[in-house]
Order: C-alpha cells, then sequence, then structure tokens
C-alpha cells in the first residue's frame, strides 16, 4: 500500500468536462474548476482553480496543477465545477475522487472520465481528470497528456464539496 508523506506531489490535469447542467437564466455557463484534498481550507480553493471558460457548455482546459503536501489524512480529491458570475458564484456540479483509487493505479496514475452530481445529488455530467502521485524521492516524468483513452471511473461515493 502506497503511504502519502507531507512532500507527496498529487499532480492533476483537468482536461474537460461534459453534459454539465445550465444554471444561467440568460446565456450560457461560464465555468471553471476548483479543486482540493481540504475542504475547509479556503486558501487551497484560492490556489487550485482552472481558468473560466465564457459561454461553454463543453468546456475543455488542458490545465495541471501540483497539489503538495498531500498526506494519508487526505482521502478524496473534491472537484467542483461553478459558474462565474459578477456576484456570487453558482454551483453547476462536484464529485469526490477517491486517492485510493490513484494509489492503486498502475504506477500511480490515473487518467479517466468522473461523473458529476448536482446539488440535489443527481448525476449530471462527467469530468475527465489525470491524477498522478509523486513520492519524495521520485521524479516526476513531467505532465500527462490526453491520449484520447480515458476509462470511466468506479464511483465509490460521493461528498458535497459545497
Amino acid at each position: 500500500m502506497l503511504h502519502l508523506h507531507t512532500d507527496s506531489v498529487l499532480e492533476v490535469t483537468v482536461h474537460s468536462a461534459h453534459g454539465l447542467e445550465k444554471v444561467e437564466r440568460l446565456g450560457q455557463n461560464d465555468p471553471y474548476v476548483r479543486l482540493s484534498v481540504d475542504v475547509d481550507n479556503d486558501k487551497q480553493y484560492k490556489k487550485f482553480k482552472t481558468e473560466t471558460k465564457s459561454n461553454s457548455a463543453d468546456p475543455s482546459w488542458e490545465q495541471s496543477f501540483d497539489i503538495r503536501e498531500v498526506e494519508d489524512k487526505h482521502t478524496d480529491l473534491y472537484v467542483e465545477v461553478l459558474d462565474e458570475d459578477k456576484g456570487a458564484d453558482a454551483p453547476i456540479a462536484y464529485t469526490a475522487i477517491p486517492l485510493n483509487q490513484v494509489k492503486e493505479a498502475h504506477n500511480h496514475s490515473l487518467s479517466a472520465r468522473f461523473d458529476l452530481y448536482n446539488k440535489h445529488g443527481v448525476a449530471q455530467g462527467e469530468i475527465s481528470l489525470t491524477l498522478r502521485i509523486v513520492q519524495p524521492g521520485q521524479e516526476s516524468s513531467g505532465r500527462i497528456t490526453y491520449d484520447g483513452n480515458f476509462q470511466k471511473a468506479v464511483r465509490r461515493g460521493s461528498r458535497s464539496c459545497s
């Protein structure tokens, strides 16, 4: 079993989302993704945020993040897709990805499509991500890019991020 240490890094590449629920009354969603292994840490949320894609029903980001200080106490990667607004940003969908799926994957790397859920807990679209754990002393081989062959992730429960 892979154990995570304070200097482990979770590399996350946010590729795209599909089938997002429309939350805008007028026009299209302006979606962005926010990531965290600690939903109680507001600073982390602000740090791990993709760019906003204006007027997009099926956004593509291809943005990568290094989430440092990932430890065994962090059991999930929380992923939220939000609609950027002038006032408060509106939640579109969320998911919680068990980090055990990444720990148990070949080379501790997983490229997959994950189900997203709306605020009522109903499946609403998918997000494509690549997740990889880099341990202390292990060299990153660089970013893993989309190869067009995402597997469908198995749902092992979900928790709201909002």
